[in-house]
């Protein structure tokens, strides 16, 4: 909700530049592996901005911003079949979100993969996912979620086909994604500022996207690097087993845009789903 606050004080137009810019932004997002084309704006895409677009313009017609994202939500989770009716399904449609699922097949999956997964990977993610500036804590964005959630199914897939191997790239993302909240918040203590906090996660989402169950060995140090006015924190991932390092690089997000990419992810998958 902390992006909403932003675009809660911009008028029409400069809403509308807004989100041209966003879309062509998340258009090109992997312009380098395509050149006549985006592999990333399809119909699905669309059909979320339109509705996001929609959705926002209603601040300037005096919607709350709590209303706006509640009515937000109630749309995503229709998409993909799950109803809005508790802070563990929350999490899982901004992890739908995040994941670019828009389907209730798709959903079906997700539940799927959701209950395979250890319940204190669980509580985190249901915790950290519902936790919005306001409520005494400072709310965490992790940097190249979509990534960090894609790259081990496409890591996966040759060796598991592609319906297992969404449900264990799926695994294997959320587990990662469950650890950064944690040494995130270990960071940020008892913060209870409204400022969005970004750990930025672009180099642990690249190291997924090889031999990712690897990556569930590896142990988290993190070094709290030198803070600029609480503006930037970097600290180290080390993967001491991998002798690898990933350094994550985390600050307070001023862009609108930072949390609103967990609730408008491009194309779906389209993996086929297990009977439930």
């Amino acid at each position: 909700m902390e992006a909403l606050r932003g675009l809660s004080g911009l008028d029409e137009k400069t809403l509308d530049l807004y989100y041209v810019h966003t879309i062509f932004d998340v258009a090109g997002a992997a312009a380098p592996f395509r050149s006549n084309g985006s592999l990333t704006m399809h119909q699905e895409t669309w059909n979320f901005f339109s509705t996001l677009e929609g959705q926002v313009k209603k601040l300037l017609k005096g919607s709350t911003i709590e209303d706006v994202y509640a009515d937000y939500l109630r749309y995503r989770g229709e998409c993909v079949g799950i109803e809005n009716t508790s802070a563990e399904r929350t999490a899982l449609i901004r992890i739908a979100g995040m994941s670019r699922l828009a389907t209730p097949e798709q959903g079906r999956l997700l539940l799927t993969t959701w209950n395979q997964l250890d319940v204190s990977i669980r509580n985190t993610l249901v915790k950290e996912l519902n936790v919005h500036g306001g409520m005494g804590e400072r709310a965490i964005f992790i940097g190249y979620s979509v990534a960090m959630l894609l790259n081990p199914q496409g890591a996966l897939k040759k060796e598991l086909g592609e319906q297992n191997a969404v449900i264990e790239g799926l695994k294997v993302g959320l587990t990662i994604m469950a650890r950064a909240f944690v040494k995130a918040r270990e960071i940020i203590a008892n913060d209870a500022s409204t400022a969005l906090y970004v750990a930025e996660c672009a180099e642990v989402a690249k190291l997924l996207s090889k031999e990712p169950r690897e990556k569930l060995a590896m142990e988290f140090v993190v070094i709290k690097g030198k803070e600029n006015d609480g503006r930037r924190v970097d600290f180290n991932l080390v993967l001491p087993q991998l002798e690898n390092k990933a350094v994550i690089s985390a600050h307070v997000a001023n862009s609108v845009f930072a949390s609103v990419a967990n609730l408008t992810p491009p194309a779906p998958v389209a993996p086929a789903v297990p009977k439930l």
